[in-house]
């Protein structure tokens, strides 16, 4: 199981400076980490792990060989804080390699340096079996409890669970969980685009990845069966594209009792989709990601129901529980937060979105997205030239949607006439979190920039959402100021 971490040790004949035990280095121990049922084999003795004793062996695995200092594990297994010491690091180091036995020597201490993991690498063919039905049940199950843990230890390996993509819609499922929550993604990607499967799961994944809902691609979702349906479901509500004014109901023998089938399923807007949230959540109980997931949920409920003071606190508190090391949490939260300051506070609530453009690029994820959010909120406060460079890259985004919208921004700003008429709800399909519809914003943003027409500020009144209330907010003070 998981062979990718499997790797012959070798039989170096020195550790630290004294010699190895001819009883050990007569052979060559295989020393595997099944990172799923937190074990580690040494030749024919299985060995238990705690959760943290998995991730510092994991560790050690990928940087066989080589020194590790007590401050990398304690800054990059533990978390601690620089400048914190702990006994924990070579506790653990000592009571692994007790349990290792002979071989436990090849666990070396380096003094006044730290240790070496002594081993070669992952023998030919190790990594490329498929995982069985038992190890993704296992795996997928951990997924849901313990995200952090469990997705930075198999991030490392995720080519397992590629190599089976295409055969296997469950590795599809969990390759898109571990990349996307921890990331970078843009290498999953890549692994669907290239996807010729005709399977149904795949081309609905392959319709959200271009940025549109899975159940417009008509005679798949009639294909799919109800679990590749709420799977579908559950990556279009946990991605950052636009949302649709409508869903499909769901089929009339579909379970709620599934929290993950629930998550999938709820409804978009209104008090009734905040008391579905809140009792979601309620029944999570120790799916840690589900309960995040249902948390962001529900801050973007509070926004689309106007809220905006318990949207904030919601994010903020989400922001406070999510785990450092998944960048997909805390990078939405900051998102949402970024917005909901703008909607607020105005244009010098920009600087919050560009310092999320930054953290964006520093954890390796898909910037493009980044970059046209925030060049449409420059046009929204009509900071046109300053939108020029992020709209740039907003137009290499995969989503459709996105890409020509910020096309449209480009042409306003460079004072080109747009093509088609921005509000055109068929070219825009879809609306923000907070329910604005993106053709609405497509007038608005690009309006700001040349002129703004009645008919517009007429739909931005009408609509009254926070975005539309704060562009409205803007072109008052504008005209205020003389």
């Amino acid at each position: 199981m998981f062979g990718g971490l499997v790797g012959g040790v070798e039989d170096p004949s020195t550790a630290g400076g004294r010699r190895r035990p001819t009883a050990v280095s007569s052979g060559m121990p295989r020393i595997a980490l099944d990172p799923i049922r937190r074990t580690l084999a040494v030749d024919d003795v299985e060995l238990a792990l705690t959760e943290r004793e998995c991730e510092l062996m994991s560790y050690l695995l990928r940087h066989r060989d080589s020194v590790v200092t007590r401050e990398q594990l304690e800054r990059e297994v533990w978390g601690m804080a620089p400048g914190v010491r702990s006994e924990a690091v070579p506790v653990a180091v000592r009571s692994i390699r007790r349990r290792m036995g002979p071989a436990g020597v090849y666990l070396a201490t380096i003094r006044g340096k730290g240790w070496r993991l002594h081993a070669g690498e992952p023998s030919s063919g190790a990594g490329s079996r498929d995982l069985s039905a038992d190890d993704l049940d296992a795996l997928e199950h951990r997924i849901w409890r313990e995200p952090g843990a469990t997705c930075q230890l198999l991030l490392p390996h995720i080519d397992l669970l590629y190599a089976q993509m295409p055969d296997d819609d469950r590795a599809l499922w969990l390759s898109y969980l571990v990349s996307h929550l921890v990331g970078p993604v843009g290498r999953w990607y890549e692994q669907v685009g290239e996807l010729t499967a005709t399977r149904p799961f795949p081309r609905l994944v392959k319709a959200l990845v271009r940025g549109r809902p899975p159940w417009d691609h008509t005679q798949a979702w009639q294909q799919a069966d109800e679990t590749q349906r709420v799977r579908a479901r559950f990556l279009w509500a946990t991605s950052w594209r636009p949302r649709p004014r409508t869903v499909p109901d769901a089929s009339s023998g579909s379970s709620h009792d599934d929290p993950l089938a629930a998550f999938g399923l709820l409804p978009q807007r209104g008090p009734e989709a905040i008391a579905a949230t809140e009792a979601l959540i309620a029944r999570c109980g120790e799916l840690q990601l589900l309960r995040w997931l249902a948390g962001a949920h529900l801050g973007d409920l509070y926004t689309r129901a106007g809220d905006l003071g318990r949207a904030l606190d919601q994010w903020d508190a989400l922001l406070d529980e999510a785990p450092a090391r998944l960048a997909f949490f805390r990078i939405r939260a900051l998102c949402a937060r970024a917005d909901l300051l703008c909607m607020t506070v105005g244009p010098s609530a920009l600087r919050w979105w560009e310092e999320v453009v930054q953290i964006m690029e520093g954890a390796g994820m898909k910037q493009s997205w980044g970059h046209g959010r925030l060049g449409v909120w420059y046009c929204l406060f009509g900071r046109g030239t300053m939108a020029v460079p992020f709209l740039r890259r907003g137009e290499q985004d995969s989503s459709r949607v996105t890409a020509s919208l910020c096309t449209l921004l480009l042409q306003a700003v460079e004072g080109a006439a747009p093509a088609t008429a921005v509000h055109d709800d068929a070219m825009f399909p879809g609306e923000l979190m907070d329910g604005t519809p993106l053709a609405l914003v497509a007038a608005m943003a690009c309006e700001r920039v040349t002129v703004v027409q009645e008919a517009t500020r007429a739909r931005a009144t009408a609509t009254a959402t926070p975005t539309a209330r704060a562009w409205l907010t803007h072109l008052d003070a504008v005209a205020a100021e003389g």
